[in-house]
Formats: structure tokens, sequence, C-alpha cells
């Protein structure tokens, strides 16, 4: 991962690792591509994460429902057409399609406009696309999901309401993107739309979308974004995290920034368009966006097809931004000049763009999106015991291959002796080992005759080792040791919880992977200690360490058994994974350390995990106790 820049900061913040995250995936985009061999053979792997980091790998097989004709509005040198669709069955959207008047008999170019944060998209965006009906081009404009009438939700993470979905592999972007592919579907087949001259343009939230469309779909042959693609590092270090929807981010499972992304749509037209005075956004960002993308269209010898439109104003469309993204179109789409117009005023009443009037159709089940979009995996359970090594085998392979992408598995941590004290009669020993900008601590505390038990406790977000030493007093005559993950102890962040998950989420680790990563990088260096030696080993934690002792557990056949300390019941309560849920669950998790010794205190098996020991003939090792004494005892 990102541990191994050495400065001589120590200890910093979960927010600054975040920001060093973000830093390097910015150094990193396209560093390997030289030429176009080189990026024709990276092509097919961005393009598959790219998908894969919006949640739609693979796309929905869903293009069907022709859309519903809702009613007319003629207007001088436009008719405007009201249209409902569904985006997947029984998640309805709307839109208004403009049309030059009189229609041309030939087909026309189309703008597919993407809507931005204000409240009802249909109705905001007639000026746009009166503007180009009457420039004599067909333009749609649509609601997003949360739009207007429709009931959904793309605020999940930024409200903190819907923390689940980074586990679920869910990410707001991704419902966007599916929506806007299933709008181009609808004015790709319109009546007088040139299928082969569509474009897409769109402000804020529509600018990402449009940037994400121009990616993902190559019926669009130009795009011109405004004010929209944001970019991990800026995030993070200039704090624009705190002013931008969940829409117009990625969940970053490879740690990719927007320009290796954005670099797929070449060589198609695209012009990059910011506002100079725009809070949202860093001059810094969009000139290193345009300049890295630049690079790949350069490869192309099209370097004219990518630009940068830089204006003055605040956030949004300015008129001198407007009058190039119409030079911009006719050049590439109309295939020549058109008069030029500006934006006009609101034209339409609110009540004549509404497509549903407050009542969309029943059902109508838009606000499950994100379980639409984002199925829940499982694992299968033994018909019989010789099934479970090739079904353990497949998770574990899953876990390391699908969800582990980003960890460190190349350091090996050594651990400094930092004092060798008498506790009572016991031995205390204190360790610290250096990973990059931090340090993962580590205790032990030895009896003079210690059993063959090594308990190896993990600390979690707030606690130090001695707060899981001393739920551990009942082991006196067991040797003991606690690691303490970085971004714990005194170096944890309680208080800012969601947005330390966003940007965990938008930088490729949340704080829980981080402590797994951790986890795995600590065991090899605790189990070479001589206080270890030659001792079976039996995992401890609490909480969300508690989970991630569970996947240390899974991952390493040197783990006798488990203690599991009020352990959430899923990854949509805690112990947040990006796309776990995709796979696996916490109670898949338990089951998977079968047959050996799996306890839990102060929490309960699932169904899942019983019915599994049951198969295999072991349900004696699931043991619940009520206290740490009593658990401790029977492991």
């Amino acid at each position: 991962m990102f541990g191994q820049a050495k400065k001589d900061l120590m200890n910093i913040s979960l927010w600054d690792y975040y920001q060093q995250a973000g830093d390097k995936i910015g150094a990193g985009a396209l560093s390997r591509i030289r030429n176009l061999a080189d990026w024709q053979a990276a092509q097919p792997r961005l393009r598959r994460e790219f998908f894969q980091s919006m949640g739609l790998d693979p796309l929905p097989d869903y293009r069907g429902a022709a859309f519903r004709d809702c009613g007319t509005w003629q207007g001088r040198g436009f008719q405007m057409q009201k249209i409902a669709w569904q985006i997947l069955p029984d998640c309805w959207n709307s839109a208004c399609i403009y049309r030059p008047d009189p229609m041309p008999a030939a087909r026309v170019p189309a703008v597919l406009y993407t809507s931005g944060h204000s409240g009802n998209g249909t109705y905001f965006s007639q000026r746009h696309a009166i503007m180009w009906a009457r420039r004599g081009y067909i333009c749609m404009g649509f609601d997003t999901i949360e739009q207007n009438d429709n009931p959904g939700d793309h605020h999940g993470l930024c409200f903190q309401r819907r923390p689940d979905w980074v586990s679920m592999g869910y990410s707001a972007a991704g419902g966007e993107l599916w929506n806007s592919i299933r709008a181009l579907d609808v004015l790709e087949k319109t009546p007088g739309v040139d299928p082969g001259k569509i474009g897409v343009t769109g402000n804020s939230g529509g600018g990402a979308h449009s940037f994400f469309l121009a990616i993902a779909d190559d019926r669009i042959k130009a795009a011109a974004p405004s004010c929209g693609v944001v970019r991990p590092k800026y995030l993070v270090a200039r704090q624009h995290l705190l002013s931008h929807c969940d829409c117009m981010c990625y969940h970053n499972l490879f740690q990719r920034d927007p320009i290796e992304f954005g670099a797929l749509v070449a060589p198609r037209p695209m012009l990059l368009c910011f506002a100079m005075e725009d809070y949202l956004f860093s001059m810094e960002q969009y000139r290193e966006l345009h300049a890295g993308i630049q690079q790949v269209y350069q490869i192309y010898q099209s370097a004219q097809n990518c630009q940068l439109c830089e204006y003055h104003g605040p956030h949004g469309y300015q008129p001198e931004s407007v009058a190039r993204i119409n030079q911009w179109f006719d050049e590439h789409l109309y295939g020549g000049a058109r008069p030029p117009l500006p934006l006009g005023e609101l034209e339409i009443p609110e009540t004549a763009t509404s497509v549903f009037n407050g009542a969309p159709p029943i059902p109508n089940r838009l606000a499950q999106l994100p379980e639409r979009l984002s199925p829940a995996g499982a694992v299968a359970l033994p018909s019989k015991p010789d099934d479970w090594p090739a079904i353990r085998a497949a998770a574990r392979q899953t876990i390391s291959q699908r969800l582990l992408m980003n960890f460190d598995r190349a350091t090996r941590l050594e651990l400094r002796p930092l004092g060798d004290w008498l506790k009572g009669t016991a031995r205390y020993r204190k360790y610290t080992a250096a990973y990059g900008d931090n340090e993962i601590w580590v205790e032990t505390l030895t009896p003079v005759k210690p059993s063959d038990k090594l308990y190896i406790g993990l600390a979690n977000a707030g606690e130090h080792a001695r707060d899981v030493l001393m739920r551990l007093a009942d082991l006196s005559h067991h040797t003991i040791a606690v690691i303490v993950p970085r971004f714990c102890g005194f170096n944890a962040c309680t208080t800012q919880a969601g947005l330390l998950l966003r940007a965990g989420a938008y930088t490729g680790m949340t704080h829980f992977m981080l402590m797994l990563e951790d986890l795995l990088l600590a065991m090899p260096a605790v189990l070479a200690l001589p206080e270890a030696h030659k001792r079976k080993v039996i995992l401890y934690g609490k909480g969300d360490a508690g989970v991630a002792a569970l996947y240390q557990a899974i991952l390493d056949d040197t783990v006798a058994g488990i203690v599991l300390d009020e352990i959430p019941v899923s990854h949509r309560q805690g112990a947040y994974f990006l796309n776990v849920l995709r796979h696996l669950d916490i109670p898949h998790a338990t089951g998977l350390v079968a047959p050996r010794r799996l306890g839990f205190l102060n929490a309960k098996p699932s169904l899942w995990t019983s019915r599994m020991y049951a198969r295999l003939g072991c349900p004696e090792n699931i043991i619940e106790a009520a206290s740490a004494r009593e658990m401790l005892a029977r492991m």
C-alpha cells in the first residue's frame, strides 16, 4: 500500500494518510504509458477497473422498456416532449426531449444534458435544451435518481445515511452512470436523432456524469463536462470532499486517478470546462487533469481533440463556456458552424415540465437501486465434509485476490524493543515497528510458567494496548500479545468517522482495511518473538478489531482459534470493507474459520456458521460465553 514513504514526522493522522494516498495516486497516473503499444495494452485493464470501481461490473442485462410519452409543449422554435422510462424493471425516471421546430427532414445531432444538483432537473435544464433545439440539435435533459419525483439517493455516504454502500460495492457515481447509460439508450432511439452524432454535457454533478458517460460508452462522440471532475489528491489535500456529493466519486478499488480513466475517451473530442473562481475546485487540479489526459491524446496525434476551457466566474456555466461548448459540438457533431445563441430565461412553467406531477408510477423501486446494482455474494455450505477444503480454498482466494488488492504484502516489519520490565511476577515487554510515517505497537505479557497458548489481541480504533490487556486480565497463566495498529490509540480519530470513511473509499483503503493490513504485516514479527515460540495462537478482538482478527484467522492456518467480542453482525453495520458484500459477509467469514475453535463473547453465531460447524461434525467448537473469564477458560 502506501506504507513505505519515510519522513521525519511519525504518527501522522488518518486524514494525512489519505492525503498521502491521494498524492501518490495522482503522481502515478499513466506513469508507465510511453507509447501507443503501452496504452493499447493498458486499455482493457483500465476499462475493466473503471466499471468495477463504479460498481457496474458486469453491467445490468437490461436495455428494454421503450419510453412512455407523457405529453408535449409547443414553444417558439422548439417542441418539448415529456417522457418516462425504466432504468431497471420498475425503476422509473423522467426526462424532457427538445426538438427543433420545424424539424429537418434529415436526422440531426443530439446532446444529452446530464443534470447537476438542482432539485428539479427537467425544469432547470430547459434553458440549455431550448438553446440546443433552436440551434438545430435534439436535446434530452433528464433527472438524476434523486431529483424531482424520483425516490433514489446519491448522498448516502455524504449525509452518513448509508455507510454500508462501501461494503456493498455500491457507488452513487455508478448509480448515476447507469442512469445516464439508460438515458443514452432512449436518446439514441429517439426519432430524428443521428445516433452517430451524440454529445454529452452537464455541470457540477452533471459534469461528473457526462465525464463518466464519455468514458463508459463509445456512443458518445463528443463531450464537454463542466465543473465536475474531482481528483482524490485535491478531495483530501484541499478538503474539497466537504462540498462534493457521492455521485462525483467512484470507490477507488484500484487506486486510479481520473486522469487514467479519462484517457479512455481518447481520441474522441473532449472539452474540459472549469471556472477559475469556483470554490469547489483548485486550478492546479483541473490543469493537471487536462495535462495528464492530454498525454494519451498526443499518443494518438490528436492533441487538438482534448482542450481545456477555463474562464472567469463562480461554479457553473458562464457565457464564455456556453459559447465554447456550442463551438465544440458544432465542430465535432454538426460538422460546421451554427448560429450562436446564449442561454435564455426559463420559458416553460414547472407544471408543464413535470412528468409525474408528484405521483411516479407504482411500483417504483428506484430507492432500491443500490441493492439492485450490488447483488450480495455468498459462500456455499458443504454438503459433506469432503467438500469443505475446496470451498474454503476458493473463498480464501477471493479474499486475497478480490478484496486485498491494495494491501502491502512485501514489507517485513522489524519490531524494535522499547523495554523489558516485571509486572508483578510476569515479564512485560514493549515493542514498536516503523511503518511509513506511523508506528505499530506491540506489548507482551509472559507469566513465570506460561502455558502452551499465546493470545494475540488487536486493539480497536479508540483503544490502547492497556485496554486490551485489562480485558484479558484473566489469562494470567497464558502469554498475551497486543497489537496496536496505525491510527488507533493516541492517534485515533473517532469524531469524523463519516468524512474519514468517504476519504478512505475514494483513495482505496478504509480504516478497517488498514487495521487488517497492519495485522497481516505484524503477525510474522510477533510470532518470531521469543515469548511466542512454539505456542498455540488464539486471536482476540472487539468490534471492528475482532472482524480484522477474523480475516487474519481465515488466511493464516497457524491460528488455532479466535475469540470475537461484540463484533458487528454484518459489514453493513461496521468493519466497512470495500466491495466485501459482493462476495461474502461476516457470518460467512466466521464459518470459514471451521473447524477451529470459534468463541463468541457478547455475541451470537449466525445460523450459517452454526450449520457449517454442524455439517463438519464439530458443533462443539463454537463456544458462547457471557464473560471473558468463562470464554478464555473454555478456549
